[in-house]
């Protein structure tokens, strides 16, 4: 009985300790990965990792209903990092196994069908994209996207976005000498794109499904003793103050002036106190649209913030909003058929104060959960501005600016917000009016220029 009953309480503190003892963090990392791992638009999936902790298999259901099998098995040891990826659709032939690096894109032969973009069927052609970028001896970040690739106005773009696994650090194992280090198996269809820290996709030239670099021109640092020369002023905006005071927004209003003359006439003009502008716009279409827009600056604000009033009778748009750093603003009443899916058009604006002035990013798109499409982006960049008096004669405040340099971010916005409301009109239109001209297929790829730099999702 004795020998029964310590048995038993051996048993019991082996038991407890091996509860007790810590979890594999390489499982751990990867429970982690398919707990945010999100079914597809419509569809179902369920995941688990293999006993190794190396990968992960998931099965699901796509929009269409289609059933699918993929599985991911990390080669984290290997040079570069890499990744042993499979897809299976078994409805659409598809059987697709490829070893994957960092940031590369593949296409994926037989994932392609036709759908609805902006009103129109067009041929979208799936891609794999990922990341896999090793941060430390036990630190791997990972992504993984899957894309829908297709051409519209002379140009590639990527109507669908779907995070496959979105992108996060996970613990891998410690790598030793005599560990494998697999050499990546290239494929045909891979792309000779150059090395990048984002897993956001790369255009390729028209004309082709294969993704190759746009050759992109990034705007020069703004700097306050740079003198800019500015458009030929038009008759609806007011003679440049003599004081230079506010060529900032006079310029801006020549830029805005000017935007798509194929597809719109815009007209802009400041406001007295050259605190923001007031522009107008109709579509060069069969039934055309008119709008109104103002944009009031408030640059010595804490933070700086910026109102913006869109309206429009003929479809019933009266949009009004205060934006300030870092913010999503959806533009009620403009929505965008694509791939299906009805689109809230959005205009993020991220504005960071730093020592010499401000950091700003703006990105145009539209945005529902897993689809994510971006029109247009201001890449990150510092602007200088001095600081802003809080009253005449005083001392300035520490977290103000000035009117002058932050017209810069009022011009960014303005062309952003009213090229979106343009775009989503053009999309309610386009059916009736789709011109082949060159000078049309131009313009829109102003709008529709998709960024190369990282593209944060937006979310309403």
């Amino acid at each position: 009985m004795e020998t029964s009953y310590t048995c038993a309480v051996l048993l019991l503190l082996s038991l407890k300790g091996f509860l007790a003892a810590p979890a594999n963090p390489e499982c751990t990392s990867l429970d982690n990965i398919i707990s945010h791992i999100q079914a597809p638009p419509g569809g179902t999936i369920q995941c688990h990792r293999n006993d190794s902790c190396t990968g992960i298999t998931c099965t699901g259901t796509a929009l269409a209903g289609q059933t699918f099998h993929t599985s991911a098995s990390l080669q984290h040891c290997s040079s570069p990092v890499s990744m042993s990826v499979k897809v299976v659709v078994p409805s659409l032939g598809v059987n697709y196994q490829q070893t994957v690096s960092h940031n590369d894109m593949y296409e994926i032969p037989g994932l392609s069908g036709d759908v609805p973009v902006l009103g129109i069927q067009e041929h979208i052609q799936g891609y794999l994209q990922v990341k896999l970028e090793k941060k430390d001896q036990n630190t791997l970040s990972i992504g993984v996207k899957l894309l829908g690739g297709t051409e519209i106005f002379g140009m590639m773009v990527y109507p669908l976005e779907y995070d496959v696994i979105p992108e996060q650090e996970i613990t891998v194992a410690s790598c030793t000498p005599g560990r494998p280090t697999p050499v990546p198996v290239r494929p045909a269809t891979k792309p000779p794109l150059p090395p990048r820290s984002t897993v956001h996709p790369q255009p390729p030239t028209r004309g082709t499904v294969i993704p190759k670099p746009v050759v992109t021109t990034p705007a020069p640092a703004l700097k306050t003793t740079t003198t800019t020369k500015a458009l030929p002023t038009t008759s609806v905006v007011p003679p440049v103050d003599p004081s230079l005071k506010c060529k900032s927004i006079d310029q801006m209003a020549n830029n805005v002036t000017s935007l798509m003359p194929t597809l719109a006439t815009i007209q802009c003009k400041r406001n007295a106190d050259c605190t923001g502008v007031t522009c107008s716009a109709q579509t060069k279409s069969d039934t055309p649209v008119k709008f109104a827009m103002d944009v009031t600056l408030h640059g010595c604000a804490d933070p700086v913030s910026m109102d913006v009033t869109i309206n429009s009778a003929e479809v019933g748009l009266d949009h009004t909003q205060t934006v300030t750093q870092n913010g999503t603003y959806q533009i009620e009443g403009l929505q965008v058929p694509i791939a299906g899916y009805s689109l809230p058009a959005v205009y993020q604006v991220n504005m960071a104060r730093v020592n010499n002035g401000m950091d700003v990013k703006l990105v145009l798109g539209l945005s529902y959960g897993p689809v994510q499409y971006s029109f247009f982006q201001l890449g990150e960049q510092v602007i200088s501005m001095p600081a802003c008096s809080t009253d005449p004669g005083t001392p300035s405040r520490r977290h103000s600016t000035d009117k002058h340099n932050t017209m810069v971010i009022v011009g960014a916005v303005v062309g952003s917000v009213l090229g979106v409301a343009l775009l989503c009109v053009l999309g309610l239109l386009i059916r009736r009016w789709r011109k082949s001209s060159l000078s049309v297929y131009g313009d829109m790829q102003v709008l529709m220029s998709a960024s190369n730099e990282d593209f944060e999702p937006l979310t309403v």
